[in-house]
């Protein structure tokens, strides 16, 4: 009788020390057999969803290439710390505070991975989008000299009629991501934004008169009026304004990047070629 319980107690022991590791953590449940599962943390899971995110994303490396590649390089390199560090800590109890750091700066990682490249598509028309856009576009795409020089850091106060249309990369001959910005604004803010660019050494260009009717108003083309060729077609296509604008001021740096300012209309415009 005094061994029979002595091997119960044995059992009750090791079904014990089967289910929980020395720190009392749970390690595993107990299957029929007296057999152990692991059971695995969700941190893991999120680790390898990171690991499949950056193995994924193909159409972001493309589109906002200067952040992706930089934001894709930090997911790799951090996923593998993020496993390893781990380990060490499941194992020895070590590298909590470091696991901690790194976790969610590997998350921000993967967050400018994924959506960098949608910041370029969408929120046209969204104020609150414009310094993503900005920022995405210049450091996304390459033209952060642009970015950064010419255009507003901010919106003005007064801001109606805005649209920010923004194009990525593309594995595409001849094709070049350009930007279309507009708005309308005060003669005051205009006239700040036209001292910036005479002080940034852009040329206002004298513009081409445009063919008129009898009575001197320029042909409409689909309910347009027709523009001065200086202001180019494709970049109009996407203004989407209906103006006329051959009393508009238009300037020029030395890149054929443009902006103009239509003082009847408050009409403000920034493109890139």
């Amino acid at each position: 009788m005094s061994s029979f319980r002595q091997q119960s107690r044995a059992d009750s022991e090791n079904e014990y020390s089967a289910l929980y590791d020395g720190s009392g953590t749970t390690a595993g449940s107990l299957m029929p057999g007296g057999k152990t599962v692991k059971e695995k943390s969700p941190w893991e899971t999120v680790n390898t969803v990171m690991m499949v995110v950056l193995i994924m994303g193909g159409f972001g490396y493309i589109y906002a290439f200067g952040l992706t590649v930089v934001c894709g390089f930090a997911v790799l390199i951090g996923s593998i710390l993020l496993a390893i560090l781990y380990r060490i800590w499941k194992k020895h109890g070590r590298g909590r505070v470091l696991l901690t750091v790194l976790r969610p700066l590997v998350i921000a990682a993967t967050a400018g991975l994924l959506l960098s490249p949608w910041a370029l598509i969408f929120g046209e028309k969204a104020k609150w989008m414009y310094p993503v856009k900005r920022f995405a576009y210049a450091y996304g795409v390459g033209d952060a000299e642009y970015c950064e020089t010419v255009l507003p850091a901010w919106l003005p106060e007064q801001c109606t009629d805005y649209k920010y249309r923004t194009q990525g990369q593309a594995p595409a001959q001849d094709y070049r991501p350009a930007m279309f910005l507009r708005f309308r604004t005060d003669a005051e803010t205009m006239h700040q934004y036209a001292e910036r660019f005479r002080a940034l050494g852009m040329a206002q260009v004298e513009l081409t008169p445009v063919e008129t009717d009898e009575n001197g108003e320029p042909y409409l083309e689909g309910g347009k009026y027709l523009a001065p060729r200086e202001i180019p077609g494709y970049a109009l296509s996407h203004f989407d304004v209906t103006d006329d604008l051959r009393q508009a001021e238009v300037y020029y740096d030395d890149r054929s990047r443009g902006a103009a300012l239509n003082y009847e209309t408050g009409l403000v415009l920034f493109w890139t070629d």
